[in-house]
């Protein structure tokens, strides 16, 4: 149950981010330039697939352990690439961003 509730988090987690990215960060990006790190979006993704392809077992714990990780130091990133950028536009994504990660606490 625990490992389904991690997994729903995830879930939920990841795709608020894509939520704000898409009507936050895009708009912010186009009018001001800020560090994305694609690296680690990518590791997100080789994850999230690998997981996908995972039965319930030590594995699927460990990759979805990872994939927990991966999504935090994204929303991390974000936050800190964004914590230079004074404007209210950007006040809202961070706002957003630390809420995303209150909903992942460490597991």
């Amino acid at each position: 149950m625990a490992m389904r509730s991690a997994l729903a988090r995830v879930v939920d987690s990841t795709s608020e981010l894509v939520s704000v990215e898409q009507t936050l960060l895009g708009p912010l990006q186009q009018e001001r330039s800020f560090p994305i790190h694609l690296k680690d979006s990518v590791e997100f993704r080789n994850i999230c697939s690998h997981l996908a392809l995972q039965i319930e077992g030590q594995q699927f714990d460990r990759d979805l352990n990872a994939a927990h990780q991966c999504l935090k130091t994204i929303v991390k990133k974000l936050i800190q690439s964004l914590a230079n950028l004074p404007s209210d536009a950007h006040m809202v994504a961070c706002a957003s961003l630390r809420q995303i990660l209150q909903n992942l606490p460490d597991t």
